[in-house]
């Protein structure tokens, strides 16, 4: 499925397929940004994913990976051959969702998550995200210890106004251990359409984002790395403040 590079309950790990770097047929890989957030331990039940993109190529992810005991999931942006989608997604076996309201734009791709990281469900939304503009993806604790709604809300850019929010639906995993999401999660950017011939041919991408948990609780703690690829010297990732900012490709 487009887009997913995440393996359970770890980071994500992109997977080298090119030539030797002397070759006439050689591709290069780009190099995913992530970064790390520590909470304290405890009963968290919530995350609130901000993203502030300044760029929109196709081709990239704008996520974060949470988890619990033995799942995992993640939930972001992308801009798609298809058009712009916010996509929430839990993985595991026995998950169910539900779609919420008769909104077309509330209707999204739903089902077995395929490949090697399923099963699961997904929400694949039609999400018109625009550059400059500040957006809120939230997952929280609903009705019970098994049971988890999901939203996508556009704030703007000075976060003080109505936030104009979409509601998916909700997840359900049939196992207590999904009460509360683990106390670190990581942050990325990725770029899924496949090799290009040089680092030069990727477009460049730049986002800001940052998580919390309950509402307004920030990381105790936060590192930074580059993921595996060829062009590393055109990714970084650099904090401000609470935010970090993740580009690729500059």
């Amino acid at each position: 499925m487009r887009g997913i590079r995440m393996a359970l309950a770890v980071a994500m790990v992109a997977v080298s397929l090119v030539a030797p770097a002397g070759s006439a047929s050689a591709a290069v890989n780009g190099n995913g940004t992530y970064h790390t957030s520590n909470f304290a331990s405890g009963s968290h039940h919530s995350i609130d994913f901000y993203i502030a993109p300044k760029t929109q190529p196709q081709g990239y992810f704008f996520a974060t990976q949470f988890g619990w005991t033995n799942r995992a999931g993640y939930m972001g942006l992308q801009n798609t051959a298809d058009g712009k989608i916010a996509i929430v997604t839990l993985f595991g076996s026995g998950v169910t969702g539900t779609v919420e309201g008769t909104d077309p734009y509330q209707l999204p791709y739903k089902g077995e998550v395929v490949g090697p990281e399923a099963p699961g469900y997904t929400f694949r939304v039609p999400y018109n995200w625009q550059p400059d503009k500040f957006y809120r993806l939230r997952m929280w604790n609903l009705n019970g210890p098994t049971t988890w709604g999901f939203w996508v809300a556009e704030v703007n850019s000075t976060l003080e106004t109505t936030i104009s929010e979409t509601f998916l639906g909700t997840m359900t995993a049939p196992d207590s251990t999904t009460s509360n999401v683990n106390s670190t999660t990581t942050t990325f950017t990725e770029w899924f359409l496949g090799t290009k011939p040089t680092c030069a041919d990727f477009p460049k991408s730049i986002v800001y984002m940052q998580v919390r948990y309950d509402s307004s609780l920030l990381p105790s703690s936060t590192s930074t790395n580059i993921g595996p690829g060829d062009c590393a010297q055109q990714s970084s990732v650099h904090q401000f403040g609470a935010w970090f900012k993740h580009t690729m490709n500059s």
